[in-house]
């Protein structure tokens, strides 16, 4: 073996020695740099939703522990809050989901900065299913196709602003209405 190769083997086998951590992994990974590894993750729905938040964290940080996963993905296992009224109208709440919350404050704490997590984020058609049904959801877009929704079309004032014909943005300009065809829209898109 000539001596560059000696040197050439002793770099790979010192390159492939050394063990990144998830978030290395995942930073590098996402540089288009080298790794040890492709960086992976697995999520599993764990079925605690009648539990407390302490023990749906506890099962996210035992599944990462267990299977050494780069990216920590936590499923919304805590249901959706069906909200009284309307569900389509838009409500303030500070904190609508406290024990989701609380579980992400835990697995974050858990993870003490060694692993990424992210929480699953669904888009505003799953979300007004799951306020909802997906055939509530199916009748209301119906209805705005047949303009029967009350929603007007057309030219309007909103907050000083034209809407035009066709504009994707209608909303109505008086208060009683704004919110239900705000929401809509912002649900038919």
């Amino acid at each position: 073996m000539k001596r560059r190769e000696f040197l050439a083997f002793l770099a790979a086998s010192a390159n492939a020695a050394t063990k990144l951590t998830y978030r290395q992994r995942v930073d590098r990974a996402v540089a288009g740099q080298d790794v040890d590894r492709p960086p992976f993750t697995f999520w599993y729905h764990f079925l605690l939703e009648k539990f407390p938040p302490e023990r749906h964290a506890e099962a996210t940080l035992s599944f990462h522990r267990r299977l050494r996963t780069d990216l920590v993905k936590v499923m919304s296992d805590f249901p959706y809050p069906k909200p009284a009224g309307n569900w389509y109208q838009l409500k303030i709440d500070a904190n609508p989901f406290p024990s989701q919350i609380r579980a992400l404050e835990l697995i974050r704490d858990g993870l003490k900065g060694g692993a990424y997590f992210v929480e699953t984020i669904f888009n505003p058609w799953n979300v007004a299913e799951k306020l909802s049904s997906a055939e509530e959801v199916q009748r209301l877009k119906a209805e705005r196709a047949t303009g029967s929704t009350g929603c007007p079309r057309g030219d309007r004032e909103v907050g000083g602003q034209p809407r035009q014909e066709g504009h994707p943005d209608r909303r109505v300009g008086h208060l009683s209405g704004y919110r239900e065809c705000a929401a809509w829209d912002s649900v038919a898109r």
